[in-house]
């Protein structure tokens, strides 16, 4: 009966897993295929070139500012119907893009939507995992829903030639809302913690968490802007195209796998989290920094492997740190570390593109390397904050 309930619970688990890389990549789609077929909307709708990165910062804006809230209402509706509730909101942002764009108000609406959407899913999820995969197992499921990010990305970036180049952008929006509908019977029920509802309502943001969300926000900022700005950076330090867009195909592979990986080790770690991650910021300001001098082959490998891996590839290790901080509202602690999540592709690019403009890309690349290791410090500073909320509490 022990092993029969044991493998009961593995089943539910992995259906817990996939259901949360599932909507977790529907989430990320609305932007991703934006960012993908942004030249064809961009061409049929006669927009100039900068408005795919304001459509792009319009969608992460919104899911900023609503981040929080909807960490509070994925606690109180559950993990399935939040995200059942998220994935159909995504789902109207692709079929709103898709059949009803005709000029900008409205594409920049069902951006905004899509980015409602994500900011819903993302908790959600998070709640899933917390909820529905034993303990032992989180920090790796944790990884694996943080990859599925930029599975979505890969997804965007497919459709250019599969469907956006031989039947329009449009068909493209079209199926991906097919995609989130088929995705909307896999979420399920997970159990509820005792008196949960009660400690839910109650629960307040303390200061480590908010710590901890500048923290994210500084390495999200550094991360997103070195996405963006990689291949244009390596072209002008004499790169091909090609070549340029290898190392950040090589990268986002680190980055997906690293988070595996450290999923993987945080399972076996009894404490110290917090710790890990500002290390891992730390190590990825090194990367950053390498990063200004690309013309120097092994300074750029190791910017790209270290900026990836590290700077990039804590984000899952983040959550489920502060899953076990607060077990009591994982949906909420994760949707305010979120929001720093989001606010990164909102500034980090900009900033970037700005100080590229006036001084260099290497000066950029300084002040991402600063960013992530201030980031790390915060992180390390609201570590000390939990031991004294513990006393005090």
């Amino acid at each position: 009966m022990v092993q029969a309930g044991q493998v009961a619970e593995r089943v539910r688990g992995r259906r817990h897993v996939a259901s949360a890389l599932a909507c977790t990549t529907v989430g990320v789609l609305p932007t991703a295929l934006f960012g993908g077929l942004g030249p064809l909307i961009r061409d049929d709708l006669g927009l100039p070139a900068w408005w795919i990165g304001f459509g792009v910062a319009t969608a992460f804006a919104a899911a900023a500012l609503f981040s929080v809230p909807a960490g509070r209402l994925a606690d109180r509706l559950g993990s399935r119907r939040a995200l059942v509730t998220g994935t159909s909101v995504s789902m109207a942002s692709l079929l709103g893009i898709g059949l009803l764009t005709r000029n900008l108000p409205v594409l920049l609406l069902f951006l905004a939507v899509g980015g409602l959407g994500n900011a819903l899913i993302q908790p959600a999820a998070n709640l899933a995992l917390a909820r529905g995969v034993p303990a032992g197992r989180q920090g790796l499921a944790f990884g694996f829903k943080q990859a599925a990010i930029p599975a979505g990305t890969a997804l965007g970036g497919f459709a250019v030639p599969t469907v956006g180049v031989t039947m329009g952008w449009r068909p493209a929006f079209v199926a991906a809302a097919g995609l989130a509908f088929a995705t909307l019977a896999l979420p399920a029920a997970t159990s509820r913690v005792v008196a949960g509802r009660r400690r839910r309502a109650s629960f307040t943001i303390p200061l480590s968490l908010w710590l901890i969300t500048a923290g994210v926000a500084l390495g999200s900022t550094a991360a997103n802007a070195m996405a963006a700005y990689l291949v244009e950076s390596a072209i002008d330090a004499g790169w091909r195209a090609g070549q340029a867009g290898l190392f950040l195909g090589l990268g986002s592979m680190c980055g997906m796998a690293s988070r595996i990986v450290i999923g993987w080790i945080s399972d076996r770690m009894a404490s110290g989290w917090l710790a890990l991650v500002a290390s891992l910021m730390l190590v990825g300001s090194l990367g950053f920094g390498s990063l200004a001098f690309l013309g120097v082959p092994v300074l750029l490998a190791t910017g790209v492997v270290l900026s990836f891996a590290a700077g990039w590839g804590n984000n899952g290790l983040v959550l489920y740190a502060v899953v076990r901080l607060h077990p009591h509202a994982p949906a909420a602690a994760t949707g305010t570390t979120q929001a720093g999540s989001f606010v990164g592709p909102v500034i980090g690019p900009p900033l970037f593109g700005v100080v590229a403009a006036s001084w260099s890309y290497a000066v950029g690349w300084g002040m991402l390397a600063g960013a992530s290791a201030l980031g790390g410090l915060l992180v390390l500073l609201a570590r000390q904050r939990v031991a004294r909320e513990r006393l005090s509490a």
